[in-house]
């Protein structure tokens, strides 16, 4: 693995066009800004929340006290869910649910409109929950279920939008779109705002910030680190076999970051140094050839990683949902956080509110 720093500014590329951005992208430009819908129907953001105590229709959640060590330091998960018999109709992509599994074992459908295959993100005091809909980023008050659209998506001046990232200090959402002005990452204010252009390039999947706000993770080609206030590209994470998936997460020393990618023959989540001052190290790969582990999510209190084993093989599934697992930051075994049949993906780990 070798590191570069680049200085300078990173020229303004032409864009080749709005579409193809980025792999999220090009899978949301037919569900979060699909074709036109029907002008007395409802738009996503004017429905209301789905936030009654429901049991999910797809999933029973295990035995809650297996997951006591791990979510007891920690707040509640929210997947992305998919029904398979939703999949194996065929035709359009459809919209996921948004189920909160709660440290007491129950579950909570907080949305029903959730763009397909895009991670939700939980603001740093744990009480919103920011996600891609048909037409928008929404933000969501996770207590009381009100619902305020933060970024609008709408054609043509808007083909694409992918997952938010909230900054360390709560104040900006980072996100990944198509539109007007630009095809790349992107900044608005957490309260709504106008957007802003940080780099033009193509990103696919999730931006994630470093810890102390400086810097924003991105995947494009490689792993690159890019300035939050100016844009410019601060360092160059090169990995041999290349990046696998759409997902990276920091650790909380800002030192290193977890990955999917093959390296030495091996496809897995590996742990990267950021200065290339400790070799990779190989955190969780698939017993099989059937299954990758993408999308890491870094636990609140930075002992464990939350993941998908996403696997080919199951109904509906394409090859990027599966089960959630889980695995210590130091090293261990992976083990279930929850068990079949449902689609899921795509995790956001809350952090305890501050009482």
């Amino acid at each position: 693995m070798s590191v570069r720093r680049v200085s300078g500014s990173v020229a303004a590329r032409p864009s080749a066009g709005l579409a193809p951005v980025l792999a999220v992208v090009t899978i949301l430009v037919a569900t979060a800004c699909g074709p036109a819908r029907d002008p007395g129907a409802p738009r996503a953001s004017d429905r209301s929340p789905v936030t009654t105590p429901v049991a999910s229709p797809w999933r029973t959640v295990g035995d809650s006290r297996s997951f006591e060590p791990v979510l007891a330091r920690n707040g509640a998960v929210v997947v992305s869910r998919v029904d398979p018999e939703v999949m194996l109709v065929g035709g359009s992509v459809p919209q996921a649910s948004l189920v909160l599994l709660d440290p007491d074992g129950t579950t909570r459908v907080l949305a029903d409109d959730a763009a397909y295959g895009t991670a939700p993100a939980f603001s740093p005091d744990g009480t919103q929950l920011a996600f891609v809909t048909e037409r928008a980023i929404d933000v969501l008050d996770v207590a009381g279920g009100g619902r305020t659209p933060i970024v609008r998506c709408d054609p043509p001046g808007c083909t694409g939008l992918g997952a938010p990232a909230w900054s360390p200090d709560g104040t900006q959402l980072a996100f990944v779109s198509a539109r007007a002005g630009g095809a790349g990452l992107w900044t608005v204010p957490a309260r709504g705002g106008e957007p802003r252009l940080l780099t033009e390039r193509q990103i696919r999947g999730a931006p994630a910030w470093s810890p102390d706000g400086a810097t924003i993770a991105v995947i494009s080609g490689r792993v690159q680190l890019i300035d939050a206030r100016s844009g410019e590209v601060a360092a160059q994470v090169a990995l041999p076999g290349g990046v696998r998936g759409g997902a990276v997460a920091w650790t909380p020393d800002a030192r290193a970051l977890v990955v999917t990618a093959r390296i030495d023959g091996v496809e897995g989540l590996w742990v990267v140094a950021i200065d290339g001052s400790a070799p990779p190290r190989l955190l969780s790969g698939c017993p099989d050839p059937g299954c990758t582990d993408v999308g890491p999510v870094m636990a609140p209190d930075g002992r464990s990683v939350l993941f998908t084993r996403a696997r080919c093989e199951l109904a509906g599934g394409d090859c990027s949902t599966g089960d959630l697992f889980v695995v210590p930051i130091e090293g261990g075994s992976a083990r279930p956080f929850d068990e079949g049949p449902s689609l899921d993906c795509c995790a956001a780990w809350q952090p305890r509110p501050q009482s």
